[in-house]
């Protein structure tokens, strides 16, 4: 069960996230759904962040290459270009599923939401109860 300290982190997270084109839905705070951007200029800025995002990842992936390949580079240097290169290759698998699954992933969060408001009004008690 979520307490209402959580519930208020999770809304302010998805907030910002949708405020700053990181994901690319609109949050909706009274009800706690999300929901397809209406207007254009929201949907070509998040294409746009996820191209920064894209070219980036490019980049730094072609600079952890380049020093791969130094062989007098220290070992510390390295594990912070894996972890960075690591670290783009993810978020730019993340912004590939939105781009491919975005309806489905908006559906599956509003259900989780659900799920979440309802077992905070106790609800789910009743639920397991039904069935005896």
């Amino acid at each position: 069960m979520l307490s209402s300290y959580g519930l208020t982190a999770v809304s302010q997270t998805m907030k910002y996230g949708c405020f700053l084109n990181i994901l690319p839905y609109k949050w909706d705070s009274k009800t706690y759904q999300l929901s397809l951007p209406r207007k254009p200029k929201d949907t070509w800025l998040h294409k746009l962040h996820c191209l920064y995002m894209f070219i980036l990842g490019i980049t730094c992936g072609a600079r952890f290459l380049y020093y791969f390949l130094v062989k007098d580079l220290p070992g510390p240097f390295r594990v912070f270009h894996v972890g960075w290169s690591m670290g783009y290759l993810l978020t730019n698998l993340c912004f590939l599923q939105f781009h491919l699954e975005k309806t489905a992933i908006m559906n599956f969060s509003n259900q989780l939401f659900k799920y979440i408001i309802v077992s905070r009004k106790g609800a789910y008690i009743s639920l397991l109860f039904a069935g005896a």
